[in-house]
């Protein structure tokens, strides 16, 4: 509910904008043309201003943790895939699968929070692809999860539990010392263009 009313809000709002530009346009008091062709610089400054009061008082030593309360904001198809894109918006996701079988969640303009100390992978295949255009990918992994992790920034840094490195093209793995011989195990893929990936590995209580 909540994720369809976050698309409706954001929908409605780029549908008026777009209405009023058309009106004033046949009406004559401003070509369209030219308004974009002047004013398309807001645009990247209204984007600026909403990521950086959606990001206030994160802090970079700290943003690991800041996936500890993640609810539900996709699509679940099935309880074992799940689909996502969003255009304007942070995705946050928990998932909770006994048997996930793969993935993909994608932000344009916001960041991919996933916590998965929940999940259950439903064979050898599993796969998970977690990517953010502008924004920071984070995500939780329970330390008993067999994975096999591949973190990627273009433009940015990238932690990996103890590990941490940044600049152009930041790259680190991590696989679990099961991993090879697990007969259930998830792959990740976490990229962004702009931003950080940041994973976290977590004790889960039985």
């Amino acid at each position: 509910m909540g994720s369809t009313r976050h698309h409706s809000l954001e929908t409605g709002v780029l549908l008026v904008v777009l209405g009023l530009l058309f009106l004033l346009d046949n009406l004559g008091i401003a070509d369209f043309g030219d308004v974009i062709a002047t004013w398309w610089p807001l645009l990247l400054v209204g984007l600026g201003l909403w990521m950086l009061v959606e990001n206030r008082g994160r802090s970079s030593s700290t943003r690991p943790a800041a996936t500890t309360e993640i609810s539900s904001d996709a699509t679940v198809l099935g309880n074992e895939e799940i689909v996502e894109t969003r255009v304007l918006g942070s995705l946050k996701i928990r998932l909770d699968s006994p048997s996930f079988k793969k993935g993909s969640l994608h932000s344009t303009f916001g960041d991919v929070e996933v916590d998965l100390t929940g999940l259950k992978p439903a064979n050898r295949d599993a796969r998970l692809a977690l990517t953010a255009v502008l924004g920071d990918v984070r995500v939780r992994i329970p330390r008993d999860l067999p994975v096999y992790l591949v973190a990627r920034s273009n433009l940015g840094g990238v932690q990996v539990g103890s590990q941490h490195t940044a600049g152009l093209n930041s790259l680190l793995t991590h696989r679990s010392p099961d991993f090879d011989q697990a007969s259930k195990r998830l792959t990740i893929v976490a990229n962004t263009l702009f931003g950080d990936v940041l994973a976290d590995f977590v004790e889960v209580s039985p």
